[in-house]
């Protein structure tokens, strides 16, 4: 019962995590939006410097966000490799533990029921 708890904390908090990053993202591009309306209110230039200043400022960001999710996507492939290769190690090492603990348990000439 304690460690279905747990788990259900933990998918909380994983949900809170992805919701900060979102809400972040989201307030990031919201804030973009509000200062091109308030440069495109204010500006005593013409019409046609502004769009062109626009333009290389929403390239500009496009850049750095293509920037940012490439290496958002580069660390999570990271962290999902790194995680298989954990469980691997883990699965091994629980397993040598088990065929330790049976080999001494047999030696001792108690038999081992099989589980599975």
């Amino acid at each position: 019962m304690e460690l279905k708890r747990e788990d259900e904390r933990r998918g909380r908090s994983h949900e809170a995590g992805s919701m900060g990053a979102a809400t972040l993202l989201a307030a990031f591009g919201f804030g973009l939006l509000a200062g091109a309306v308030v440069t495109l209110l204010t500006t005593p230039e013409s019409g046609a410097s502004v769009r062109n200043r626009l333009k290389r400022g929403a390239e500009t960001a496009k850049r750095e966000l293509d920037g940012i999710v490439g290496e958002t996507k580069e660390s999570w492939d990271r962290v999902r490799n790194e995680t298989g290769e954990a469980v691997t190690r883990t699965s091994t090492r629980i397993k040598e533990a088990a065929k330790v603990t049976k080999e001494a348990v047999t030696e001792e000439g108690t038999p081992v029921p099989k589980v599975l």
